[in-house]
């Protein structure tokens, strides 16, 4: 038996799926979705791999609210033809950070909250963050969830508090687009009458270039999307993989300090980590590395738009010497094939390994 994760090709966003048990009966979950332009390619490809019977997850996690991860995550839930089964979803859409009923429409252009209600409509028929009394934050320190076929996950971020900064944000930008949060009814009829969620064309259009920008320093995000980011252990037949959305250093080192203290050791061991805002360096930090035991990283990106990864985040992951870690990336794009060159990597300390037109698959 394996543990596998593979990092589909989501452009500049996540489309993750774990699987593990045996080979007569592999089970599977999913992180994310990716932007919308690439599902077809990503996720939507990935599962017409699949027999139709396989196509099932005992759990899809949806991150945060950003398009990068929540586009693709609408249109799975309304493509009827794959014959798709989740067991459970969960996403902090405006009833759990509220406490109130499902919220109102986006409008063309809108982004951010507005898809989240967009999701939440979507969600109202399923099993729904039925594991948990409220949002989905970081309580998992103290109970591993258990999952058909034996795995677990355990929940080390978002804390309610950074739930609290992203329930202002939410209610901000529902009322700036003319419309109170916890109309249902709304939102159902805008759907009914669209069909279906598309991603607002002019936002896309907007997306046409990478934006000039500084390179961000180390662990200085603080966005607010990403600060709400499910971040997640997941542990199946003896391997852990961290699997950190676009969650913040700090929020993060915290968590792993909690987690140390409860193991009775300085470092939480990790088989893989998947890092967290596709490799920015404000979501890193030497803090956040030097508690946890890692040999295997994962870059998921194209760097478009945004030109991730950071140069000072990978050099941060080097060990120079015998035991020099893996990063692997998904994509051999402009913005992680600096580390093609084997000196270059000897340089850091890192070995590099690439995916295939966006999609890798890693043995864990």
């Amino acid at each position: 038996m394996t543990v596998t994760l593979d990092v589909l090709p989501a452009g500049h966003g996540d489309a993750l799926v774990v699987t593990h048990g045996p080979p007569s009966r592999r089970r599977r979950i999913l992180i994310d979705g990716g932007p919308a332009p690439k599902y077809e390619e990503g996720l939507r490809a990935y599962l017409l791999t699949l027999p139709e019977p396989q196509r099932r997850f005992d759990l899809a996690i949806v991150t945060h609210i950003d398009a990068d991860h929540i586009d693709g995550m609408l249109k799975l839930l309304q493509d009827d033809a794959l014959g798709l089964k989740i067991r459970e979803v969960w996403f902090n859409g405006w009833p759990q950070i509220s406490g109130s009923a499902i919220p109102a429409p986006p409008r063309p252009g809108d982004r951010g909250p507005l898809q989240g209600e967009f999701l939440t409509e979507l969600l109202r028929t399923r099993r729904w963050n039925t594991t948990f009394s409220g949002g989905v934050a970081g309580q998992g320190l103290d109970q591993s969830i258990k999952l058909p076929g034996g795995a677990t996950v355990s929940v080390l971020c978002p804390t309610e508090a950074e739930l609290g900064r992203l329930r202002r944000e939410w209610d901000r930008t529902v009322t700036d687009a003319g419309f109170a949060p916890g109309d249902s009814a709304a939102i159902a009829l805008r759907l009914e009458a669209s069909g279906r969620y598309e991603p607002p064309e002019e936002a896309v259009r907007s997306r046409g270039g990478p934006p000039v920008r500084a390179r961000p320093k180390l662990g200085s995000d603080r966005a607010v999307a990403n600060g709400s980011s499910i971040a997640v252990f997941f542990e199946a037949e003896g391997r852990r993989l961290l699997l950190a959305g676009d969650a913040h250093a700090r929020v993060m080192v915290e968590a792993l300090r909690k987690v140390a203290e409860r193991d009775g050791t300085e470092r939480v061991k990790v088989d893989v980590f998947k890092l967290a805002h596709h490799g920015s360096a404000g979501n890193v930090t030497r803090d956040l590395l030097d508690l946890v035991e890692c040999d295997r990283y994962v870059v998921s990106t194209n760097g478009q738009y945004f030109n991730h990864p950071d140069v000072e985040a990978v050099e941060l992951l080097g060990r120079p010497g015998e035991d020099c870690p893996t990063v692997y990336f998904n994509y051999d794009s402009d913005t992680t094939r600096a580390w093609t060159d084997l000196d270059e990597c000897q340089r850091i300390g890192i070995q590099a390994v690439y995916g295939r037109d966006g999609h890798i698959t890693i043995e864990v």
